[in-house]
């Protein structure tokens, strides 16, 4: 069996989507004996999903026009 240290490190690779089917189910078996990684898993999920979200709504905010570049842009029309 992993250690918890490991463990957590297999838990963030898995979360970057770097993660092999052996270090997977080395990670599933250990998380099922021990309540404590399948925590930290759980919260390492709920952390990472929140940064999701937070780049997403930075993203589409960079998206928008600032109300003086929509000024130039009506003023640039006439």
């Amino acid at each position: 069996m992993i250690s918890c240290k490991k463990a957590t490190e297999l838990t963030e690779r898995k979360n970057l989507g770097d993660l092999g089917f052996i270090e997977s189910k080395k990670l599933r078996f250990h998380s099922n004996m021990c309540k404590a990684c399948m925590k930290y898993q759980r919260q390492s999920d709920v952390i990472d999903q929140a940064l999701e979200q937070i780049q997403n709504v930075q993203a589409r905010d960079q998206l928008q026009l600032s109300d003086v570049k929509k000024k130039e842009i009506i003023l640039s029309c006439r």
